[in-house]
């Protein structure tokens, strides 16, 4: 290019970033014009052919810098903007991701309350505050239901269950077999005949 050119004919005189004048000047004190052509002529006036021809080279030169310049400005910006697109991208993704594995999580929370036999919107409700460290909330929705299904075997426990006529007894029944039965059923025969489990316990 034109700026190698000048340094190359310059040497150490050549400075980066010179004007016209400066190079004309410093290609005349190097010799490079015809003394004997304008002996007279006041320093800094002589301009040769070749000085000419290296302003015009200059000139050139400068406007294809500014040019570069110019494109490189715009080729960064855009660059700038990529990058910027580019993490904004990434940026919604690991969103994206995060709002699925939370999702993820709370409806597999969700299924194993729902099997434990908590309602919908209570399973629900109770996987997002597990997700979310509310465990007040976790813990006051177990007692809830907790709650609610003892008051439930106790409804199912008496719910159809005929009273025994007054001073029938349940012949038959013995510490062996009421330890054998299930819990719903000791308690169920416990509640229906308070005075012999009583007995059953005081002859053990």
């Amino acid at each position: 290019m034109a700026n190698t050119y000048l340094q190359a004919l310059l040497g150490d005189a050549y400075k980066e970033g010179m004007t016209e004048d400066e190079i004309a000047v410093a290609i005349q004190n190097m010799g490079l014009k015809k003394p004997e052509d304008k002996e007279n002529a006041p320093r800094g006036t002589i301009e040769t052919d070749e000085v000419k021809r290296l302003k015009e080279l200059l000139s050139k030169a400068n406007s294809e810098a500014a040019d570069y310049k110019k494109q490189l400005r715009t080729k960064q910006t855009e660059a700038e903007i990529k990058a910027a697109e580019e993490e904004e991208n990434r940026q919604r993704l690991i969103d994206e991701n995060k709002e699925l594995s939370k999702r993820i999580a709370i409806t597999e929370n969700s299924a194993e309350l729902l099997k434990m036999g908590y309602d919908g919107a209570m399973a629900l409700q109770t996987a997002e505050a597990l997700y979310n460290g509310d465990l007040k909330t976790v813990f006051a929705n177990q007692k809830a239901f907790l709650d609610k299904r003892e008051q439930d075997i106790k409804a199912q426990l008496l719910k159809g269950t005929p009273t025994p006529p007054a001073g029938k007894s349940t012949e038959g029944m013995t510490l062996e077999k009421f330890r054998n039965l299930s819990q719903a059923d000791r308690y169920k025969f416990a509640q229906e005949n308070p005075e012999e489990y009583k007995e059953l316990y005081e002859k053990s």
